[in-house]
């Protein structure tokens, strides 16, 4: 029997991936990396408000959920 339960998964992965703008994944995983990387989620908050972005506190946290978070054949 298959377990389709890491592809549903996936797609699902992809499917938000897709909701949310390329230069937003972008910004926050160099703001994530950077030396003077943000240290939680109210202070990335912060520096997209600095930067001009517009960004909502969900939209972040829901990004660095998404850039964290590995697919199946990541999981151990």
């Amino acid at each position: 029997m298959i377990d389709y339960s890491a592809f549903s998964g996936a797609v699902a992965l992809v499917r938000a991936a897709g909701l949310i703008p390329t230069h937003t994944r972008l910004w926050v995983a160099r703001h994530m990396l950077d030396e003077e990387r943000a240290s939680s989620l109210d202070e990335l908050t912060d520096m997209a408000t600095e930067d001009g972005l517009g960004l909502s506190r969900e939209t972040l946290a829901r990004t660095l959920a998404l850039l964290t978070r590995g697919g199946p054949e990541m999981r151990t």
